[in-house]
């Protein structure tokens, strides 16, 4: 709740006291103060989530991709190295697993995040993510897959899109 604070100084201490949790459940708080408006509250998050980028912590990022999309979304320039980062823990081999099991999740928004990711995956098999994304309730989710600039043509051709 600290973390939320009106005052800065409060919340950069809150930053740091998350610091020292590493169990995950720190996650979305540390994300969130990654846009703090106070630059000293947004360094304590940023060490943080800088310390957590390894295949440790890889299912705690992906349980809070929707957050980490919105955050990429509205954030500032000081956030995009944090958010390249998380990325590219969660494109790592060793975070694959993780990324699978997101692709099948209850919650549509990080379903959404998931296919974003998965089909910028090195050594995915692309086609049975296409497979998931057309065989998912969710219509976002295979639009995203439309949308991405970096998707391979088939996809198109496989949609018969012009």
């Amino acid at each position: 709740m600290a973390s939320f604070h009106h005052s800065g100084y409060v919340r950069e201490e809150a930053a740091k006291r998350l610091n020292r949790i590493t169990t995950g459940i720190e996650i979305p708080f540390l994300l969130i103060r990654l846009d703090d408006w106070v630059s000293s509250v947004r360094d304590a998050a940023q060490k943080a989530i800088n310390s957590r980028l390894d295949p440790a912590y890889c299912r705690s990022f992906i349980t809070n991709l929707a957050l980490i999309a919105r955050l990429e979304a509205t954030a500032k320039v000081h956030s995009e190295p944090i958010i390249k980062g998380i990325k590219e823990l969660l494109l790592s081999p060793e975070c694959q697993s993780g990324l699978s099991e997101a692709l099948g999740s209850s919650d549509r928004f990080i379903r959404r995040a998931s296919f974003r990711l998965a089909i910028n995956s090195k050594g995915r098999n692309l086609s049975e993510v296409l497979r998931q994304a057309l065989n998912d309730s969710d219509f976002c989710s295979t639009q995203v897959l439309i949308e991405q600039p970096s998707q391979p043509r088939y996809f198109r051709n496989s949609l018969r899109l012009p």
